[in-house]
Parts: C-alpha cells; structure tokens; sequence
C-alpha cells in the first residue's frame, strides 16, 4: 500500500520534496524507523542538502534545514559517495563512530541504515533511516527501502530535468526576446536609412536645379556678356550639374524601391547605348577636372 501511494505521488506531485516527504512518513513507521531524511547532493558540490525529514524533534529543525552532508562523511555521505548501503545494527558498538555517540545519545537512536539514491550510473543524494533500538533489518524490510529510494531516485531525477528543461525555456525566451529586439531595431534602422536617402535627395536636388536655373540665365546672357572661354568653362559646369542631378535622381529612386514606391517602366537598352552614356559621364567629369585645374 505505502509503495503505491509513493508511486502515485511520483506520477502526481507537483514538487518532489512532497514525494520525499510522504515516502519517509508512510516507510519510515513500516520498517520501524524513529527518525528517517533524504539527502540531495547540490549541483556542482560535494556537498549533500536536506531535502526531506521524518520525526525529527522541532529544536533540531534549523540546525537540519541549515547542516549540509559532505560526500564520504557519516553514513549517508559514505553512502552517497560509494553508491551502496550502508548499515549499522548497532552504532555504539562501532569504535569507528564514536563521533556519533552523544548525538545518538541526545537524538534516541542506536542502529540506521543509510541507501544512495542513484540512476542511470548517476548519484543523487541519500536516504537514512534511523532506529531506537539494536536490530538487523530483515531482507523484505532491505528490498522495501530500495524501493522507496529507487523511487526517490527517480523523483530527483526527474525534477533535475523539469529544471533543465524550464532553464532551457527561459533562456529560449530569452533569446527569443533579444532577437526580436534586434529585428525591430534593423526595420528601425532601415527605415532611417530610407528617410535619409529620400530626405538628403530632396535637399541635393532643389539647390543643384537652381543652380542649373542660373547658369542657364549666364548662357543665355542675361548677367552680361561672356567670353568664349567663360562660355565653355560655363557649359563644363552644366553638364556636370546635370550628371550630379542625374545620380541624385538614380538616389531617389534607389530611396522609393526600398519603400516599395517605385513604379518600374522596362525597355530594352542596347550594349552600345549604356557604353555611350558611361563615356559621356566619364568625358563630363574629365573636362570639369581640367578646367578646374587651368584655372
């Protein structure tokens, strides 16, 4: 009844400290145990924690809640540690546990038996169990407890993985969040960028079309005559104006297909054409470079 009850809770608890808990209530007064607790080895410690404790005098309870059991010390560590049972009939017979004599004494107890909880070739932590008086703990009393600390074994295993499993979708979520983060930020920046390249086009454009607005009023006389060689300077300048115009305009356009607000017109361009237009740029700027550097 009691194995079943335990195994229940395995299925069932929501926390495996009530697993530990209701197993060392229902074992503890079978087997004939006064006093019984469930050790958990601290990750990344040799160091064993209380997880679990039965009968234990309340004056005693945060000095337990407090003590922490290192790997090879007393029989639960010596349990722990070596992965077997550890069992004294008779601790006051034992020179070897002196040490434990008075708290013996104090505490009503004179014989345990101490298992590890272990799976899958992993310890976990132990299980003791403590008696008032001198006694040999029978084969059936031997298997009902290694069932119980089997079944504890496998509680802790299984709120090890819940607790991985909830650390690995925190940090999904986490990463999730920052991701999401970062994309806003790029639509943000994209969005910037295409402001500015609409924004700076439309500044370069409307001082460049009045500038070409004057030199057309030079070339036409309106300022006064020129010289021949004004003249030609002055129609060097143009042209590069209307190359500079003609790239801010390439700008904007470039700007409205990154917002999805240019209206495409296709043609048909011939090799000898663009090779043209390539050359009269190129020729455009040469001769602007030139005039600038007779100057």
């Amino acid at each position: 009844m009691a194995v079943r009850e335990i195994m229940h809770a395995f299925l069932t608890a929501e926390r495996p400290e009530e697993v530990y808990q209701l197993a060392l209530h229902r074992v503890s007064h079978v087997v004939g145990a006064t006093f019984s607790c469930v050790y958990l080895i601290d990750k990344g410690s040799d160091l064993m924690r209380l997880a679990a404790a039965y009968n234990w005098p309340e004056k005693y309870a945060k000095f337990l809640g407090q003590m922490r059991v290192r790997l090879g010390s007393g029989p639960s560590g010596e349990a722990a540690r070596e992965r077997r049972v550890v069992e004294v009939p008779d601790l006051f017979a034992d020179h070897t546990l002196v040490d434990w004599h008075d708290v013996a004494s104090e505490l009503g107890f004179r014989a345990f038996v101490a298992l590890p909880l272990e799976t899958n070739g992993a310890v976990l932590g132990a299980v003791t169990f403590y008696f008032a008086s001198r006694s040999a703990v029978s084969a059936e009393t031997h298997s009902l407890m290694r069932i119980v600390a089997d079944q504890m074994a496998a509680t802790a295993e299984k709120a090890q993985l819940i607790n991985s499993l909830s650390a690995a979708n925190t940090e999904l979520s986490a990463t999730n969040a920052t991701l999401e983060r970062q994309f806003d930020e790029i639509v943000e920046a994209r969005r910037l960028k295409d402001e500015f390249l609409s924004n700076i086009s439309h500044e370069l454009r409307t001082p460049l079309t009045a500038v070409m607005g004057y030199i057309s009023l030079m070339q036409e006389g309106v300022s006064g005559p020129m010289t021949l060689e004004q003249q030609n300077t002055l129609g060097h300048v143009k042209d590069a104006s209307e190359q500079l115009l003609s790239l801010i305009g390439d700008l904007l356009d470039f700007a409205h297909a990154q917002q999805h607000k240019l209206n495409l017109r296709l043609k048909y361009l011939t090799l000898i054409d663009a090779v043209n237009a390539l050359t009269a740029a190129v020729g455009c700027a040469e001769a602007v470079e030139a005039a600038q550097q007779g100057n």
